[in-house]
């Protein structure tokens, strides 16, 4: 029995446990200040049904034992992988916004069953340099470091994971202890099978509680009577402005749309002590939120070179554009902007490299042993919310799995941020990108 062979896989006993409810850290871990709100009691399940949560055997690794040069390591690749796919995701015309962090962590965790090809070319895409046995204790190292610096810092960030397997489906049980010790990820149960609808409805509703409503809907329609499994992150940052831009000073101004065309914004302007640099044809400035762990980088290439200067933008160039900006004060003039957007990235990650992991030639036998299962979709939906006091923000990303069986200036510098411009909200100590994007009409929505 399929059931049995579950429960057996998992280590629930007699049924009992399996909680239900999306409260607290039901259905997966979650980290920050002001995170996932109140606790719910658990709710014993007498029979496994759709919504019950099994509870892992493990615990997740408060303090992993992480090296300095594998905390190196990961950054550095995670920012390349955030560019890299930046470029896939590429538009002249319209804003786009993503969020790196969560889409990384999503796919890491799937990564953590693929095996021979389906692993390297996972690596290869996503610029993962470290084995597997310190790579996911790594990602633990930077969620828990980020929670950190939002409890000390007095932002609000918190992230979580989950997966939802469809009910009776044994998953592996190594695959289920590196969820649950470097992720923090628990089973959340579901019938992908003859409720489809009610599954992606439980996975949206878990996504709109986890990001304080600001991604209502991941999926629509993705899931299919034949997913097995949904790997899902959520990331929510809500921040205020170290210093805050007067709402007085804010004033409409033009802006240069990314085709030519031009549009009248609403222009914030203050001063700032932020950091600023300038290169060769570019301008980058730093905006510090409250607690300094955390900012927003801006980088303003040249006018007419945007799109040649985001095909040239890597890790490595992003990392030496912001180590070169200095504190000052700056004078800032800036467009306040709110927009979200929500894309499959199956044809981006393809691009990248990871065509097997869609295809019928995937090894996934991490996840299920004996069952033939790919990539089906990987949705990610994300939105930012700009202004006077700060930032508001929220990102998720959903991997579906499917089987066939189922220096010190004298004077303030200035930057007038008056045409397309990249955005990027990178935590100081790990280096971990957040959330990034494009800015091509701080009007649109």
């Amino acid at each position: 029995m399929r059931t049995a062979t579950l429960l057996t896989a998992v280590g629930l006993s007699a049924l009992v446990g399996c909680s239900s409810g999306r409260g607290g850290n039901a259905g997966g871990g979650g980290s920050g200040q002001g995170g996932g709100g109140s606790v719910e009691a658990p709710v014993e399940c007498f029979e496994v049904k759709p919504g019950c949560v099994v509870p892992s055997e493990v615990t997740r690794i408060e303090n992993p034992d992480v090296s300095a040069e594998d905390r190196g390591s990961l950054s550095r690749n995670n920012a390349s992988f955030a560019l890299d796919l930046g470029r896939a995701l590429h538009s002249s015309t319209t804003n786009v916004v993503y969020a790196p962090f969560s889409i990384s962590t999503a796919l890491a965790m799937t990564y953590a069953g693929a095996r021979t090809t389906t692993e390297q070319a996972m690596a290869a895409a996503m610029r993962f340099e470290l084995p597997q046995e310190r790579l996911h204790p790594a990602f633990n190292h930077v969620d828990l470091q980020l929670r950190k610096h939002a409890e000390e810092g007095g932002f609000r960030l918190h992230t979580a994971n989950g997966i939802w397997a469809q009910i009776d489906v044994p998953l592996e049980k190594p695959f289920l202890n590196v969820l649950g010790e470097s992720y923090g990820a628990h089973v959340r149960l579901a019938d992908f099978v003859t409720a489809t609808k009610e599954a992606e409805g439980l996975i949206n509703a878990w996504v709109s509680h986890r990001t304080e409503g600001k991604i209502p809907k991941l999926l629509d329609e993705d899931v299919t009577p034949e997913t097995v499994a949904v790997l899902v992150n959520a990331v929510y940052f809500h921040a205020q402005w170290k210093t805050a831009f007067v709402k007085d000073a804010t004033q409409p101004g033009t802006f240069l749309r990314g085709d030519g065309s031009s549009v009248t914004a609403q222009m914030m302007n203050g001063r700032h002590q932020g950091s600023y640099g300038d290169g060769d044809g570019w301008e980058a400035v730093g905006i510090p939120y409250a607690g300094s762990a955390v900012s927003m980088f801006l980088v303003l290439p040249a006018k007419g070179t945007t799109d040649a200067f985001e095909e040239s933008l890597d890790g490595a160039a992003l990392e030496a554009i912001i180590d070169s900006t200095y504190q000052q004060p700056v004078d800032i003039t800036m467009p306040k902007f709110s927009f979200g957007t929500s894309t499959s990235l199956k044809g981006a990650l393809m691009d990248l490299g990871m065509e097997v992991a869609f295809g019928d030639e995937a090894d996934f036998t991490g996840i299920v042993a004996g069952m033939k299962l790919w990539i089906h979709e990987v949705i990610h939906a994300a939105r930012i919310d700009v202004d006077e006091a700060g930032t508001e923000a929220a990102g998720s990303t959903g991997v579906i799995l499917n089987s066939s069986g189922s220096g010190l200036p004298a004077a303030p510098a200035a930057i007038v941020l008056d045409r397309p411009f990249f955005f990027f909200i990178r935590d100081a100590s790990t280096q971990a990108i957040l959330f990034a994007g494009r800015v091509n009409d701080p009007t649109a929505r």
